[in-house]
């Protein structure tokens, strides 16, 4: 996988992208012919490309399309990648303390299961509440675990 790639272009994107940082200005026939894409291809490129901020559009009365200095451009893509990825580490807390939480809830209520039936005379009710609590749905299933861990 590409550096551009890794910044989320698709390979046709990638080759526009390339073909326009070669020229100065192309049509987009030109951008098509040079990144060896269709026109409908590029054309979808030029756009998403444009969005992006690594192509720009030229006034004029031809349509004329220039690379952004890609410095400037690619710099922005990378920004707003580590912005994105500081949201996912800061995800990655929350659903580990989750994980950890539910986790240890699972721990207390298999304790529950051992002190309220792991006695000969019990095993007939464990076998009871396990096939009880196989049938929940998830949701009640966390609730019965929270509700037996704090007794």
């Amino acid at each position: 996988m590409s550096a551009l790639e890794e910044l989320g272009l698709t390979e046709p994107e990638e080759a526009v992208y390339l073909a326009a940082l070669d020229r100065a200005k192309s049509t987009s026939d030109e951008l098509a012919a040079a990144a060896g894409t269709s026109r409908a291809g590029t054309s979808r490129a030029i756009s998403v490309l444009q969005e992006l901020g690594l192509v720009t559009r030229l006034a004029g009365p031809l349509v004329l399309y220039a690379p952004v200095r890609p410095d400037l451009a690619v710099g922005v893509l990378l920004r707003q990648r580590e912005e994105r990825l500081g949201q996912v580490r800061a995800t990655l807390g929350r659903l580990t303390e989750r994980y950890q939480a539910a986790t240890a809830f699972a721990g207390r209520y298999c304790a529950w299961l051992e002190q309220s039936f792991l006695r000969p005379a019990r095993l007939a009710d464990l076998t009871r509440e396990s096939r009880r609590f196989y049938r929940l749905g998830q949701r009640d299933k966390l609730e019965r675990i929270l509700t037996r861990a704090a007794s």
